[in-house]
């Protein structure tokens, strides 16, 4: 009989144990019950451990792209903080400049020069000349 440690990858190998008595029968000198094709069995292991760890393998790669978005949308949303925090700055400077600009269309000397180019052109200076 082969040895089955040495045949793991080739040619079937029968696994077969001595023959144990049972009571009442006597059993024949050498002889053997086969118990499964230990070869067959565990290719067929093998080749599904194999699918399995293939599956395997491409969820990761999968896990590791969705990481790798994950970064990205984290950047993006660091990004849209930043811009929004610009933006209001903005807004905020935007009105500031349009109440100093409503406080000097307000200043005495502003006023002043108004009434002179009303009475000399016949009209005033408004904000949208500046």
């Amino acid at each position: 009989m082969p040895n089955p440690k040495s045949a793991w990858f080739s040619v079937p190998v029968r696994l077969t144990l001595p023959f144990l008595s049972l009571p009442g029968l006597e059993p024949a000198k050498n002889s053997k019950i086969e118990i499964f094709e230990f070869s067959s069995i565990f290719s067929t292991f093998l080749y599904s451990f194999s699918i399995f760890s293939t599956f395997l393998y491409s969820f990761s790669i999968f896990s590791t792209f969705l990481y790798s978005f994950s970064i990205f949308s984290t950047f993006l949303y660091s990004f849209s903080i930043f811009s929004s925090l610009l933006s209001s700055t903005l807004l905020q400077s935007s009105l500031l400049s349009s109440t100093l600009l409503q406080s000097s269309l307000l200043s005495p000397c502003f006023l002043k020069m108004n009434k002179l180019l009303l009475d000399a052109y016949g009209m005033p200076v408004s904000a949208e000349l500046l």
